[in-house]
């Protein structure tokens, strides 16, 4: 499902439990690996790190589904560090490519940057032109976060009229 040159560049999918279920049809193909190392700070599930807590686990499902190798050891050789934290807790791995996903929705940077990370991920383009205004030549992608039909169907408040 992500790979540095494709996926984390379009994400034109949200994640969904069908994303989860089952891998892309042609990770089989890639004749390299992505390994990653899961530079997250833990995970809290309650106030407000449920949010981000939630947003670490289905990434990382997605992620393992899609046939990425995930390290947690900074020692061992990996393609790319991924961070899912606020800006101001981001913290780059020296030496190594870093990807900071931030859900943090804002109209301005209240919460700075720690670091400049080589790719920033933000879930609205919203998020894309705030950070861009203040870190100017920064590589920020959109990867909308979208919303799980499958718990959360549509339901019309009233009925409607067709005429």
């Amino acid at each position: 499902m992500f790979s540095i040159t494709t996926d984390v560049k379009t994400c034109k999918a949200p994640l969904s439990r069908s994303a989860i279920a089952k891998p892309p049809t042609d990770y089989k193909k890639r004749q390299h690996t992505l390994k990653i190392l899961w530079a997250v700070d833990g995970y809290q599930f309650a106030g407000g790190g449920y949010g981000f807590s939630i947003h670490r686990l289905k990434m990382k499902e997605a992620l393992i589904a899609a046939g990425v190798k995930i390290c947690f050891d900074q020692e061992e050789d990996f393609d790319i560090a991924v961070h899912i934290v606020r800006p101001d807790r981001f913290k780059p791995v020296q030496g190594k490519r870093n990807l900071l996903f931030t859900p943090c929705e804002m109209t301005a940077p209240t919460v700075p940057l720690s670091a400049r990370p080589d790719i920033l991920v933000v879930p609205c383009t919203h998020n894309k032109d705030v950070f861009s205004k203040y870190y100017p030549g920064l590589t920020i992608e959109v990867c909308p976060e979208g919303v799980d039909s499958d718990l959360f169907p549509f339901y019309p408040k009233f009925p409607v009229k067709i005429q």
